[in-house]
């Protein structure tokens, strides 16, 4: 089915399901939660039928992950309207009638929750609409009135939740200020925080911990259920939590266990014949524990790009990638004397061919559903090309002050490839062999070769010889460089042909700044040492977690892996920091560059 608007995508759906399963008259025959869903299905149709104001053009692919999306959020319902348990959130209290009503999460910070201004329509530019659009300090104040709907809801009896303290922050949470008013108009004075917290006040219950609620309260879940018993001394044998707590105890061990990354003993997941690439080796490097999750298990993160805003950073610089390989690809493919030379500039049709060839791109992404909201891909687009016209500029000094040309792009070796597997012989007599593509290689007047990697992030190592590799997690240069000298490329001589690298960050964050360096001896003799360290350690089977520092940055998440709930690496930090006394570890980040890697 090809429908070019969301609303005919969405008609035609609707009509399937209802030749397929029946319209309302053969439902009424169905059992009652049978039909409701049926109905949900219809509507969430209805919603996405609005998407053309706000989307691109629909497809089978994209209808069928928005209706998961849909679904997917809608709250389960079993038995009927008034009966049973309703769980939703603070504004399901309106005008609702309950014997009890329980309501959690009392604490500053979350009820009320932290004004913040709309990042995209801030509240001076809401203030100008006359009260038309609500401002942050409005939403706290309907989140108020919510609270009171809700607790007036209960006919017999309510029961209000304040969380002691934030476990994975290690901080106390302030009651909140709406609790404290409502406890105090039932004691008819003011109540203090303190006062509450103390548990003297009738009605009021201090529980300690989590432990000592299992103790004393009727358990939720099996889970809980589980520990109480262990807490009682019961199924003291329960293998679950005997595993539990084999896992926990050799987690707060200094000495690196199978818990944590230590696999010696096990089947190796890396051969020395195996062909890796410098992508992978640089994986390792920068957290060994992802490495193992994601290619030796194959667990991969969970991704919904569905809800993405905006263009993911790792397809944005794969777009630039495309369009420049296309771009000089089709300068090498023209007659000898039209190639372009260190003299030469980029001219305005070289300039009007470059940004065809980037629209053409743009729209193949958007088709794709890759780019996000529009409003927000067409700034996104902007910004790309202003970073392809700074591209010809920048290119333009580039060939004129080191005399070089462009001979390849997109220069693959390896298995199957034009050029061979480079080789890195390390420590044991391993031969590592990497596979890999070359971004652009430039060839001097002189004969001499130049690797450029392109880079669309922002991050500009420093120059020191010892930044270059930064601790295994920049290890692509020297692999090309040495791919570079096996190509040919450089012209007859009796010698090797010098060969300098450089990173080129292209994107505005990065400033079109570069990091440069000549691969000599010594450079290839610090490779070999860290892609030997970081081999023996897959080859040994040590995987610790390389968790970064805990960070105050709510929903920030920067390795799924090291911080899988999003609520923080504190404890994983602190777990990394023991860890790193085992000789195991200490072995690993010294062949990394030092005992900060």
């Amino acid at each position: 089915a090809q429908h070019r608007t969301w609303a005919a995508m969405a008609d035609w759906a609707t009509r399937l399901l209802r030749r397929w399963l029946g319209a309302e008259t053969v439902r009424e025959r169905w059992p009652a939660d049978e039909a409701r869903a049926a109905e949900q299905v219809e509507a969430a149709l209805a919603r996405l039928s609005g998407l053309d104001a706000v989307a691109g053009a629909p497809s089978l692919e994209l209808l069928a992950q928005s209706l998961r999306v849909e679904l997917d959020g809608l709250p389960s319902r079993h038995g009927r309207a008034g009966e049973g348990v309703t769980v939703g959130p603070l504004g399901a209290g309106l005008a609702l009638d309950a014997e009890v009503v329980i309501i959690v999460g009392l604490a500053e910070g979350v009820v009320p929750s932290r004004p913040s201004e709309d990042s995209l329509l801030t509240d001076a530019d809401r203030a100008r609409s006359g009260g038309a659009l609500p401002v942050s300090s409005d939403l706290v104040a309907r989140q108020h009135r919510q609270l009171l709907a809700a607790a007036a809801a209960a006919r017999t009896r309510l029961v209000l939740c304040a969380p002691r303290g934030d476990l994975r922050r290690t901080v106390d949470r302030p009651v909140s200020r709406w609790l404290l008013d409502i406890v105090s108009e039932h004691h008819g004075r003011p109540i203090t925080e303190h006062e509450l917290r103390r548990g003297q006040l009738a009605g009021v219950e201090v529980v300690p911990s989590f432990a000592a609620a299992l103790r004393s309260s009727p358990p939720a879940t099996v889970h809980e259920l589980r520990i109480r018993h262990r807490l009682a001394g019961i199924n003291d044998d329960d293998p679950v939590l005997t595993r539990a707590r084999r896992l926990l105890a050799g987690r707060r061990q200094p000495a690196l266990t199978e818990f944590d990354g230590n696999l010696t003993g096990l089947a190796a997941p890396y051969r020395g014949s195996d062909v890796t690439s410098a992508t992978r080796l640089e994986a390792y490097a920068r957290c060994p524990h992802a490495y193992l999750m994601r290619y030796v298990l194959r667990v991969n993160e969970v991704t919904a790009p569905e809800e993405a805003l905006t263009i993911s950073a790792i397809d944005r610089g794969r777009l630039l990638h495309e369009v420049l390989d296309r771009f000089i690809n089709s300068a090498l493919a023209r007659p000898p004397g039209a190639r372009p030379t260190p003299d030469d500039r980029w001219s305005v049709d070289d300039q009007a061919l470059l940004m065809a060839m980037a629209d053409e791109t743009f729209a193949a992404y958007e088709a794709r559903g890759l780019t996000g909201v529009p409003l927000l891909w067409r700034r996104e687009q902007a910004a790309l090309r202003r970073e392809l016209s700074r591209f010809l500029a920048d290119d333009d000094e580039h060939r004129r002050a080191g005399r070089f040309q462009p001979v390849a792009t997109e220069l693959a070796f390896g298995p199957d490839a034009r050029l061979p597997s480079v080789d890195v012989a390390v420590s044991g007599g391993r031969i590592v062999r990497l596979r890999g593509s070359i971004d652009r290689l430039d060839r001097s007047e002189s004969g001499a070769l130049l690797v450029t990697d392109y880079k669309s992030g922002a991050n500009r190592p420093e120059g020191r010889p010892e930044s270059w590799f930064d601790h295994g997690r920049k290890l692509q240069l020297p692999a090309y460089a040495l791919a570079a000298r096996a190509s040919g490329l450089a012209g007859p001589s009796e010698h090797e042909p010098a060969v300098s690298v450089r990173y080129w960050f292209l994107t505005e964050r990065g400033g079109g700044a570069e990091l440069r360096y000549d691969v000599d001896d010594s450079v290839l003799d610090r490779y070999a040492t860290i892609v030997g360290a970081i081999a023996e350690g897959m080859a040994g089977g040590v995987f610790p977690a390389f968790p970064d520092p805990p960070a105050d940055r709510a929903g920030y998440v920067s390795c799924p892996y090291c911080d899988p709930d999003g609520l923080g690496t504190a404890e994983r930090y602190r777990e990394w920091q023991a860890k790193q006394r085992d000789p195991l570890v200490q072995h690993l980040l010294t062949g990394l560059g030092g005992s900060d890697a």
